[in-house]
């Protein structure tokens, strides 16, 4: 029998070095943008449960059954190219 257990995904990637959940990518066609959350968003909660940490996502997610409708609350940042000269 294998070990392996499929789990929820949201579809996005995480930025490193920067408190709490930010987006660095939402993947195309993920359930993320199908819900409306950008590259840069900030997560702040999923079904009202506070994420200070990406640690705590993915806790949270560990004990969503796949296929589970969930409420985020993300805050939009808006991420403006730096032109390098």
């Amino acid at each position: 029998r294998s070990a392996f257990r499929p789990r929820p995904v949201l579809g996005i990637l995480i930025r490193r070095n920067v408190p709490g959940v930010q987006v660095l990518h939402a993947c195309p066609y993920s359930p993320a943008i199908r819900g409306g959350i950008r590259d840069g968003d900030l997560i702040a909660e999923i079904n009202g449960v506070a994420l200070p940490t990406k640690e705590k996502l993915v806790e949270l997610l560990t004990t969503i059954r796949i296929g589970t409708l969930v409420t985020v609350t993300a805050k939009k940042v808006r991420i403006r190219p730096l032109p390098i000269r």
